[in-house]
């Protein structure tokens, strides 16, 4: 095969690709911790409600970003790992979410994974953070 071959056949590979991650753009969809999470026991241990849990979603679900500016939560939380300003800038940077209470409020709370997806005396921890978060 020539060299002009192979270009040929980059060109479209590329442009696919470009395609592809424009429609994972257009339809992506987030993780949110339902009924039944370690995250819905500690935002309930903090006093809070877990949107999730209260519109009936049971476990991790993918929800879309038009389905999160719906819910219009007072406080975002997401997990990081080492840089956690830099987790809570590219959530808050997320197309549409600037509209939500939490955004507009600057309550976008990020925590690291080791400590948010703990099963063990971590989980204190959260609930502290988000206690001091209310």
């Amino acid at each position: 095969m020539a060299i002009a071959d192979l270009a040929w056949i980059w060109i479209p590979i590329t442009l696919w690709a470009a395609f592809a991650q424009t429609i994972r753009n257009a339809t992506q969809r987030h993780l949110v911790a339902g009924l039944g999470t370690t995250f819905d026991d500690q935002a309930r241990a903090a006093g809070m409600i877990n949107v999730a849990a209260r519109h009936g979603l049971r476990g991790h679900n993918a929800v879309s970003l038009e389905q999160l500016t719906t819910w219009d939560p007072d406080l975002i939380v997401t997990p990081c790992q080492g840089d956690c300003t830099a987790a809570r800038e590219r959530v808050a940077s997320l197309p549409g979410l600037h509209v939500t209470k939490a955004a507009r409020a600057g309550r976008i709370v990020a925590i690291e994974s080791r400590i948010l997806f703990s099963t063990g005396l971590d989980m204190v921890g959260v609930v502290e953070r988000l206690r001091g978060n209310r």
